[in-house]
């Protein structure tokens, strides 16, 4: 029979209830002992062995987490019956620790481990009896909380990540942290308990690992990014403005101008605000300026790096305006009262920077010679005797400019019956030397017809033109007296071809001979003939041609079969009658091989055939279709411009006999063919007035 705290019935003789005991030892009445005796022996025997209390059964384990709280119910037994008073404890409280609620027992987990809860029961003799149960408080890994964001920091930069705010410890332990860096040199590390400090070494990308562990060896980890971006280039001081002459090239290293923090390599390219006054390129580092014409440019270069990003530099550069010189010298003029004569003065001036320029002219004394402006013509007209300075200023379109002066000397004389005037002007800047073989070859022709009178021929609309292949030549002026030659060197064939060409581009209606002509000289030819002498000659037979001499022969109907209408060999002669009598004169008496005058007649050739002396016949005379150191004018040529119509002079022509055979092999040897020097252009036709009258065609 156990015994606890309750009561127990006490029965008597006949089984009669005569009490209860209530725990521990107690005495009935004596009536209720006598009839009981047997009991109360048994009884008495009981209370005088006290027995400690004893646990009802094991307890379970029990595992609860750091934080948190389980139950255990437990029980124990007196044998004696006894009240008993409770005592409760841990064996590690740092792990877990127990209180009492009635037969309740409540555990907390403190944090991660094990310990053992001891209860122990103690009745009122102070005997005890315990009951124990093991207690896991399990260790939990830490967690994340959230995720670290990247970070972006300049190079040089650095920024502090607080790792304690992107972990947690579910059991309140204490974490310890680690971070390391997928490249070292992009970023460097430095961790301070929890404080995280990462630094921007160089221009990439890496990935940041973080690791958070507890003290039980459980760990967190997250990872972000870190990059440090690219930097742009940066100008280095500033790049010089460039002052360059025209034409002149320039090259700047642009390398030393601008840096790149990140050190990557850069590309460059440029620009110019005026491409038409500096040019840029760029080759590598280098920017390559070239000045082609005056005025100023805002250059901009860039620096770019292998990601797009710039760095600029702006710079001046110009070349400034050169003003325009003086060429030579202008000769002086003499002109007669009532009279004009044209001074073409381009030849005269030049600009540096191949800039057009602009005339203008002024006269000392405008009531003895007054002047006026065409263009690169200025045209002086007499107004009383007397001597004018004449001023001709140049400028360029930048406004600088140069001035030169000649004399104008009027004379109130008549201009002598019959003299004849050849005016030259030069569309194209020539030489000294080469302008006084124009003077010369001038000077020639018009001592020759100097008996010829033609009248003046007026151009009301102040500017002549002629049409050659590929360009027009124009110059300004009011009247022509006799005839007007322009004359210019350009690029026609290359050397030892087509020397020169020449041809009337306008004649007068009644007399059918020219008032306007061209002659253009081919530019790789022209120092080598002043070199050997034979350009003088050549200009002689160029302007012969401008003359009439094979170039109207046709239109004076006095060609005979033409070869080039044949388009093959024939007898091609000239018919003119003071012609044939001079061709008599010297040697051409007994020629048997056709008629007379013989003519070029290949029939191929469109600007030597039918407009030239035939070589076989007259070997070096002036007007056969090639160039010789010595080219006597003869008698033969002076007649011809008579049969076209001139008064000449035939004692101003050269000696000169036909040549024998040998001497015609030798002329064959020595000879340069001229080329295709007669032009077939279109010829202008006016009348006494100047008006065009009509067009024949080439």
């Amino acid at each position: 029979m156990s015994i606890g705290i309750e009561s127990v019935p006490v029965f008597g003789m006949g089984n009669v209830p005569v009490g209860r005991l209530q725990g521990g030892c107690a005495f009935a009445s004596g009536r209720e002992w006598t009839a009981g005796a047997l009991l109360s022996l048994a009884l008495v025997a009981a209370c005088e062995s006290p027995m400690a209390p004893v646990a009802c059964g094991p307890l379970p384990q029990v595992t609860v987490h750091a934080g948190e709280t389980a139950s255990v119910t437990a029980c124990f037994n007196d044998p004696n019956g006894d009240a008993l008073g409770y005592a409760l404890a841990s064996s590690n409280p740092s792990v877990a620790t127990a209180s009492l609620v009635g037969s309740v027992v409540n555990v907390e987990g403190i944090a991660p481990g094990s310990a053992t809860i001891v209860l122990t029961a103690r009745d009122d003799g102070g005997l005890q009896g315990q009951a124990s149960f093991h207690v896991v408080v399990p260790n939990r890994p830490p967690r994340a909380r959230g995720s670290i964001p990247a970070q972006r920091v300049e190079a040089g930069g650095e920024v502090v990540v607080d790792l304690a705010s992107w972990f947690e410890e579910p059991d309140g332990e204490t974490l310890a942290f680690r971070v390391v860096a997928s490249d070292a040199a992009v970023t460097g590390v430095a961790l301070s308990g929890a404080r995280a400090t990462l630094a921007g070494l160089a221009k990439g990308v890496a990935d940041i690992t973080a690791t958070a562990t507890d003290p039980g060896g459980l760990a967190a980890v997250q990872t972000f990014g870190f990059a440090v971006p690219n930097r742009e280039p940066v100008a280095v001081g500033v790049i010089e403005g460039q002052v360059m002459e025209r034409g002149e090239t320039r090259v700047i290293d642009l390398a030393p101008w601008f840096d790149d923090p990140d050190g990557d390599p850069l590309a460059y390219a440029a620009s110019s605000s005026s491409p038409a006054a500096v040019a840029v390129a760029v080759s590598g580092a280098g920017l390559r300026l070239t000045a082609l014409g005056s005025g100023r440019s805002r250059v901009t270069v860039t620096a770019r790096d292998p990601e797009g990003l710039t760095a600029t530099q702006s710079f001046g550069a110009e070349a400034p305006n050169r003003a325009p010189r003086v060429v030579g010298s202008i000769p002086a003029q003499a002109i007669r009262t009532g009279d004009t004569a044209a001074v073409d003065v381009s030849a005269h001036f030049a600009d540096p920077d191949g800039d057009p320029l602009t005339y203008s002219a002024s006269s000392s004394d405008a009531g003895i010679a007054s002047v006026q402006v065409f263009g690169a013509t200025i045209e002086l007209r007499g107004a009383r005797e007397g001597v004018a300075e004449i001023a001709v200023t140049a400028a360029d379109p930048g406004g600088l400019s140069a001035t030169l002066s000649f004399q104008a000397t009027v004379s109130g004389e008549e201009e002598p019956p019959g003299s004849f005037e050849i005016e030259i002007r030069h569309a194209t800047p020539m030489s000294a030397s080469q302008m006084a073989a124009f003077e010369s070859a001038r000077a020639r022709w018009m001592a020759i017809l100097a008996d010829t009178e033609l009248p003046d021929m007026p151009v009301p609309e102040g500017v002549v033109r002629c049409r050659f292949p590929g360009q027009i030549y124009e110059q300004n002026v009011r009247a022509v007296d006799d005839l007007l030659i322009i004359a210019a060197v350009a690029e026609i064939d290359g050397e030892y071809k087509t020397v020169g060409r020449a041809a009337p581009c306008g004649i007068r209606q009644e007399s059918m001979l020219p008032w306007l002509g061209v002659m253009e000289f081919d530019a790789a030819d022209l120092e080598r003939m002043e070199t050997n002498g034979t350009l003088e000659a050549v200009i002689l037979h160029e302007m012969g041609h401008v003359l009439g001499i094979g170039s109207l022969w046709d239109h004076h109907e006095l060609l005979r079969d033409p070869s080039l209408a044949a388009e093959m060999e024939v007898d091609t002669h000239f018919a003119g009658a003071k012609a044939i009598r001079a061709f008599d004169e010297v040697g051409g008496a007994a020629y048997a091989r056709g008629a007379k005058v013989p003519v070029e007649n290949m029939g191929t050739r469109s600007g030597s055939d039918d407009s030239h002396w035939r070589k076989s016949v007259f070997g070096n005379e002036l007007m056969n279709p090639s160039v010789e150191a010595s080219m006597p004018l003869s008698a033969v040529t002076v007649a011809s411009l008579a049969d076209l119509g001139y008064a000449v002079r035939m004692d101003l022509a050269d000696a000169y006999r036909l040549p024998t055979a040998a001497a015609l092999l030798a002329h064959r040897r020595r000879a340069i063919p001229l080329g295709d020097d007669v032009l077939r252009i279109p010829i202008e036709v006016r009348d006494r007035s100047g008006r065009v009258v009509g067009v024949i065609p080439p």
